[in-house]
């Protein structure tokens, strides 16, 4: 399956967001990929500037962790 998705900007509704993501993996059977604009950072390098929200990438990575597999 794939799902493409554009994240939210406003910083609040990026946990409610990475919900939503965990919910869609729940409902697709077999391989998911998901495409598109998150608005939000994986790593660091990532970033075109030094300002990070770490909390915010960190819940990010578990998400995708999870979905995926890995960690």
């Amino acid at each position: 399956s794939l799902c493409a998705v554009y994240g939210p900007v406003d910083d609040s509704l990026k946990p409610d967001f990475l919900s939503e993501l965990r919910e869609v993996h729940n409902y697709c059977p077999g391989e998911l990929l998901f495409c598109g604009d998150f608005n939000m950072i994986y790593q660091a390098q990532d970033k075109s500037n030094n300002r990070l929200n770490l909390s915010a990438m960190r819940r990010f990575r578990r998400t995708l962790d999870a979905i995926y597999g890995r960690g």
